[in-house]
């Protein structure tokens, strides 16, 4: 049970970092990757 809590985080995670990498390249802003 709490190894799947901890890919949940993890999936999560990534899905905000992925968010946030493709709204910095949508401005432009390449130097935080």
């Amino acid at each position: 049970m709490i190894e799947e809590f901890k890919k949940w985080i993890i999936e999560v995670q990534d899905e905000a970092l992925a968010e946030k990498r493709i709204k910095a390249e949508a401005k432009g802003d390449k130097s935080k990757w």
